[in-house]
């Protein structure tokens, strides 16, 4: 085979490689925002604030019994010990799916997620870590509350 040949299919490899990266990031889900105001939305908006290290914000979203059970430092502990806080976090390596939505008999509501996170330890090892995890909602004071949460670490 000529070199111009080999260039020629070089050239055709490298343009199908890009054209699929191109329509694999164009599949890609894109995230959903749920309303601030029901249960799902609570529950993200701790998710996220847990994840952006924004550890006030994600404790806004726990009811009072809860705020005592799990003071901010004992908190901000759990989160460090259950996130690998001594690696770099970037939002782009999470991904939460929300699995199920349930009312409890006592008016809570109960959610189940997945939450997924790319993992890399360079130099062989890249996978997934896959988890499920549930939180339990009360509407307290105008709004869902967390009462209970496992991820990234459980508050008692």
């Amino acid at each position: 085979m000529s070199a111009r040949r080999w260039l020629v299919v070089t050239a055709v490899l490298i343009a199908v490689l890009i054209a699929l990266a191109a329509l694999a990031m164009a599949l890609r889900p894109s995230e959903v925002a749920f309303d601030p105001d029901t249960p799902e939305g609570t529950v993200q908006r701790y998710v996220v604030a847990v994840i952006d290290g924004d550890l006030a914000l994600a404790r806004s979203t726990f009811a009072a019994d809860l705020a005592a059970r799990c003071p901010a430092s004992s908190f901000a502990a759990r989160v460090r010990e259950g996130l690998w806080w001594g690696e770099a976090v970037d939002r782009d390596e999470w991904h939460v799916l929300l699995l199920e939505t349930a009312t409890l008999s006592d008016g809570q509501v109960r959610l189940r997620v997945r939450v997924e996170r790319l993992a890399a330890a360079p130099p062989f090892d890249v996978g997934t870590r896959t988890s499920e995890h549930a939180f339990v909602l009360a509407f307290e004071d105008g709004a869902w509350r967390l009462t209970s949460f496992d991820w990234p670490s459980p508050c008692f």
